[in-house]
């Protein structure tokens, strides 16, 4: 190697010379540009080596810059090592792991020469730096002591500020601590609260039913009786008194019911049947009042298919809403209609009317307990104001939503909305039948939250599930764009879930971004194959993610945006 010497050569003999070395090459590698670390790097690395040449006897060291390109410092160490005492190699090591491996060892002279590239901002002239003496050696260790009192005080005052987070962390725990007991508590008290109403309204309910029932009984008694003639107003106090205790004997049953659900003592009931038999079954309960109204109640289910889940609460749900409709309809008519999405697998009940509607302003209360709105007729309509929450309870019982849609003066519309199949409901709970949606697959909770804030806020509408069964069955019935998955999962796993989805011609073209913590190797590259990326779980990748998706789904026009 062609190269001009610009320090030495200096012998090594004591720990003296090894100081004064030190100190002569750090000063070298200051004014060849090197930052303060390497400075200090290079200088402990010259001080290993010293340690190593006195060790054997005695020895020189050398610097200099190579004139090839790129140009490099070089340090040279020469030793002699003798027949009863050599190298230990330490040092060496020591000063491999600080300079970088040596370029040239030879095994008896064991001259020893560290080679690193210059930094950029290393002077042009080279030839006439270098030459004036060095500072006394021991203003080297002064400056070493310095700057470990310096690193030492720093470390201190780390110390200090990590012991007051410290006290500031377990305050708040503390304070966390109190306010989650305080929050124990308080769920306690209304988990007690909430059992001591339920168990008081049952226990109200049953004692007021039983001499409910008795005075309608005696009223049709009376009504009945043919050895005793009863004026005609006798006839009609009866009935009074009849439709008094019928209209209480409903409200206590409702309530009864209600407390039921909240207590949750009432269990669904499985089992197959016909939408078509339950319209018939009201029709014939609400043809008498349909008369009566002047205006028709028309039922229609198109080719709905067998439903299998509790026929009972179906009906009950939609008595309580043909029911309404009837109270506050005076025109025009009642529709009742199911339908069925295949999509979803749901049946979608709607009660129409053309009635005197709901406020905007009241369609969030009416399904409060107790609650009841005034009409536009100009005097409250009379009912005990549980028929809604009662049917919204037992919807949701099912997997359902009861909903309404309504303008004043132009009529109501009430959508109950369940699972054709029942324990079908939870898996579909998320999913949109507007536009495409991007299906995030995770059984961990977290994870699948990072990923649908991260779309959401690009403008994706995202549904989840955690396993591969719940997924498959959301992009066969779904408008699924893209899917983004996690490969470990319990059950089927995301490399089921690719095999399944290619196997399928209504999944097979849907893009899949695979994002992982897991460490791919080049066995998964076939498993894998049908991927359209394959990323890992951290946070620097979600734009890859989102890139992926927004270049496999098509233009920002197609997607739903936030608050669509």
């Amino acid at each position: 190697m062609t190269a001009t010497l610009i320090i030495g050569p200096l012998p090594i003999r004591s720990s003296r010379d090894i100081l004064t070395a030190r100190q002569r090459v750090r000063d070298g590698a200051a004014q060849l540009g090197f930052d303060h670390f390497e400075q200090v790097q290079i200088a402990t690395g010259i001080s290993e080596v010293g340690r190593e040449i006195t060790a054997c006897g005695g020895g020189e060291l050398g610097m200099w810059i190579s004139e090839t390109l790129p140009r490099r410092l070089v340090i040279g160490a020469t030793g002699i090592a003798t027949a009863e005492v050599g190298p230990s190699g330490a040092g060496i090591a020591a000063a491999h792991r600080l300079l970088g491996p040596p370029i040239d060892h030879g095994l008896l002279g064991w001259d020893t020469t560290f080679s690193r590239l210059l930094p950029r901002s290393s002077p042009p002239e080279l030839s006439r730096i270098l030459t004036e003496a060095a500072t006394d050696p021991f203003q080297e260790l002064d400056r070493q002591d310095a700057e470990l009192l310096g690193l030492l005080e720093k470390v201190q005052l780390r110390e200090s500020e990590l012991e007051s987070l410290n006290r500031e962390l377990e305050e708040t725990n503390r304070g966390v601590l109190a306010l989650y007991a305080e929050l124990d508590e308080k769920a306690e008290a209304a988990r007690v609260a909430s059992s001591e109403r339920s168990r008081f309204l049952s226990n109200v309910t049953h004692e007021l039913r039983t001499p409910l029932s008795s005075i309608l009984a005696l009223c049709r008694l009376l009504i009945a009786k043919t050895d005793v003639a009863l004026a005609a107003e006798q006839v009609k106090q009866i009935g009074y008194i009849e439709k008094s205790a019928q209209d209480l004997l409903d409200f206590v049953s409702d309530l009864l019911d209600l407390a039921k659900v909240e207590a949750g003592k009432v269990a669904v009931r499985s089992a197959p049947f016909e939408v078509d038999e339950v319209f018939a079954a009201l029709r014939g309960m609400f043809r008498p009042l349909s008369v009566d109204a002047t205006f028709p109640i028309i039922f229609e289910s198109p080719a709905v298919p067998t439903m299998v889940t509790d026929e009972y609460k179906i009906s009950q749900v939609l008595r309580n809403l043909i029911s309404n409709a009837l109270r506050f309809t005076e025109a025009g008519e009642i529709r009742v209609l199911a339908v069925h999405d295949p999509i979803r697998d749901e049946v979608v009940f709607s009660v129409a009317d053309t009635g005197v509607g709901i406020d905007s302003g009241d369609l969030d209360s009416i399904f409060d307990e107790f609650v009841q709105v005034d009409s536009r007729r100009g005097r409250r309509e009379r009912s005990s104001g549980l028929g809604l929450p009662l049917s919204r309870s037992l919807a949701e019982l099912m997997g359902g939503t009861l909903t309404v849609e309504s303008r004043p003066g132009v009529g109501s519309t009430f959508k109950l909305t369940v699972p054709r199949t029942y324990g079908q409901g939870a898996a579909r709970a998320t999913l949109d039948s507007g536009a495409g949606y991007v299906l995030v697959v995770d059984d961990d909770a977290i994870s699948r939250y990072v990923v649908k804030e991260q779309l959401q806020r690009r403008g994706w509408r995202v549904v989840e599930a955690a396993d591969g069964e719940i997924a498959l069955r959301l992009a066969r019935e779904g408008n699924c764009r893209a899917i983004v998955s996690d490969l470990a999962m319990p059950g089927m796993d995301g490399y089921e879930l690719l095999n399944r989805l290619g196997e399928d011609p209504s999944t097979a073209d849907i893009p899949v971004v695979i994002r992982t913590s897991k460490q791919i190797t080049d066995s998964d590259a076939g498993a894998l194959a049908r991927a359209s990326a394959v990323v890992s779980k951290d946070d620097n990748t979600m734009q890859l993610v989102v890139d992926r998706i927004a270049a496999s789904t098509g233009p920002q026009s197609d997607r739903m945006v936030p608050g669509e």
